[in-house]
């Protein structure tokens, strides 16, 4: 296969600290790396470490809320806005400095004690003025979250996120399509990619259930990459799974060979 791989180091390595996954997953075989918030690291180290080992930063999250307080995402929350976009230029300009070329947009929990209910009307417009900013530099990818591990996630199936991208109907603005939160929503996430491969910008990968790497559940991963390579699918996948035990004795189920195409 030919697919192009980006180690999640946020969930990867979680023995060490952020700057040294990086070279973790280089000693590993890795030239992409992804990761949810490098906007919390010190950006001259970050740039630092990406630099030395000679990695690309494919994919980060804009600002998602308070995470640590259990907010995932604040896109879609009618009380939001202005938050949301203030920090918007600041998150591009990250982009810019790391080579970025791929930023992930969540929406939120749609009843948020802070932002108020959630909103597609919102969402959408949300994405527009981001979309707008961002140009040719950035794609845009909205992810859909699956219900039983984020309960009330405004955004919980790759239908509904494919509606709110072709209602944004701005050529930078794709889907993100997770397959592990694909199969926890118990859809078949190949023919969830079928039907919507045309709007897809990043795909993500891991086992369903338990959240670990491939071949330690039930989800069709394998059948799932050979027709996302099949079908000419050009962009990263993200490894984002929680490492059952050494994350790099897990990788195995990947050779070395492919990790750095």
């Amino acid at each position: 296969m030919t697919l192009h791989y980006a180690a999640n180091i946020t969930l990867l390595w979680p023995d060490r600290p952020a700057l040294e996954r990086i070279r973790a997953a280089a000693a590993a075989g890795f030239t992409r790396v992804e990761m949810l918030f490098p906007q919390t690291l010190d950006r001259d180290d970050l740039v630092t470490a990406l630099s030395a080992s000679s990695m690309q930063m494919s994919l980060f999250d804009f600002n998602a809320g308070d995470w640590d307080a259990g907010e995932r995402g604040i896109a879609a929350l009618t009380g939001r806005v202005d938050e949301f976009r203030e920090n918007v230029p600041a998150d591009l300009e990250l982009a810019t400095t790391l080579g970025t070329k791929t930023m992930t947009v969540l929406a939120g929990i749609g009843s948020s004690r802070r932002g108020g209910p959630a909103s597609d009307d919102v969402l959408v417009s949300n994405l527009r003025h981001i979309a707008d900013l961002a140009g040719d530099e950035v794609t845009i990818t909205l992810e859909a979250i699956n219900n039983r591990d984020v309960p009330g996630y405004h955004v919980r199936t790759v239908d509904h996120a494919a509606a709110v991208v072709a209602e944004v109907d701005r050529p930078n603005v794709r889907i993100q399509l997770d397959q592990y939160h694909v199969a926890r929503e118990f859809e078949d996430p190949v023919a969830v990619l079928e039907r919507h491969f045309a709007q897809v910008g990043h795909v993500q990968i891991a086992d369903a259930p338990g959240r670990h790497e491939p071949g330690t559940g039930e989800a069709p991963i394998r059948r799932f990459l050979e027709r996302l390579d099949q079908l000419g699918y050009a962009g990263n996948v993200g490894l984002e799974y929680i490492p059952g035990g050494d994350t790099d004795a897990g990788l195995r189920w990947l050779s070395r060979d492919a990790r750095g195409v």
